[in-house]
């Protein structure tokens, strides 16, 4: 048994690298195996991850399960408004029970028989089912927790394998019942623009933020290879530079020289991919010369740095 469980798991791994092995899938995969040999519960196990909403959770996307846990919130605070509040006094947060729950599809909290009828509606019902099966656990185990502290409350809802699943079942069938799909998706919703909004401001100035001080950890290197002296020309306005350059700073390059910077480092210039007139071949020049010193003999007129295309552009780097 625990030698399939590590090959499904591995197999899993090699099959989907960017969801990766999480916490809670050695259950999952256990319970699969209890009913089924190793390929059949690898289909399984893959088809049952891959279902809308519930893949974001296993790859730990902070921005999903942070919606899922404001709409859970939401749902617990107005259905079952005296033990949200008992839980709150006692400084009890969703995310301590909550992701054990999920990430397990309740196969580590409760009993076998009793975390199958919860796959069941999960299958049938999608997201919406874990939210109501969620909450119908706690309102099963509401006057339990009702009389114990953070210590005993978190106890019993990481480890509640001694309830019965009819009685489960119904005070789930009795939630089902107050909080139909078409709710369940407008306040999911809600939340998801919401989160949006609030995080693209803040996403943009992270860009521009990164960029400005990745340009000055740049401007900063003495590598023979990059002059602060060489500010990239195509740079957005956004960008910050402690100092601009003139134009004069700039190597004037011709085809028989090999183009530098101020420091004489070595400039690499490469084409972009449309072909030049003359011969249809990329543009690459590369040598050791010496830079170009302004005076009679190194002085070139500007025109002469234009190829034959006026399309082709060159990349310093």
């Amino acid at each position: 048994m625990e030698a399939s469980l590590v090959r499904v798991l591995r197999c899993y791994v090699c099959f989907r690298p960017h969801v990766g092995y999480t916490q809670g899938m050695s259950y999952i995969v256990g319970v699969l195996l209890l009913k089924m040999d190793e390929q059949t519960a690898f289909f399984c196990f893959a088809n049952l991850l891959h279902r809308p909403g519930l893949e974001d959770l296993f790859r730990l996307k902070k921005e999903a399960f942070d919606m899922f846990v404001h709409t859970f919130d939401y749902f617990f605070e107005k259905l079952l408004p005296k033990l949200h509040e008992h839980l709150r006094h006692e400084e009890v947060v969703s995310e301590m029970f909550l992701m054990d729950w999920i990430l397990s599809l309740f196969s580590k909290a409760l009993s076998l028989d009793a975390a199958a009828r919860l796959w069941d509606k999960f299958l049938f019902e999608g997201e919406v089912g874990i939210v109501r099966s969620a909450l119908g656990l706690l309102r099963c185990l509401a006057p339990e927790l009702g009389g114990l502290s953070i210590e005993g409350i978190v106890k019993l809802l990481i480890n509640t394998k001694d309830i019965d699943p009819d009685v489960l079942m119904h005070h789930v069938q009795i939630i089902s019942q107050v909080l139909p799909t078409a709710r369940f998706e407008k306040i999911r919703a809600r939340f998801y623009h919401s989160n949006s909004r609030d995080k693209r401001p803040s996403s943009i100035r992270m860009v521009t933020q990164s960029v400005s001080r990745a340009y000055n950890a740049l401007s900063n290197l003495t590598s023979p290879f990059f002059s602060p002296s060489v500010s990239p020309t195509s740079a957005s306005p956004s960008r910050s530079v402690d100092s601009p350059v003139s134009p004069s700073a700039e190597p004037i390059m011709t085809s028989g020289q090999t183009p530098t910077n101020s420091s004489g480092g070595m400039i690499t210039l490469r084409s972009s991919p449309p072909k030049s007139s003359s011969g249809g071949e990329e543009l690459s020049i590369s040598s050791s010369s010496s830079p170009v010193k302004n005076g009679s003999s190194g002085k070139k007129d500007s025109k002469s740095t234009t190829t034959n295309n006026s399309s082709d552009k060159c990349l310093i780097s």
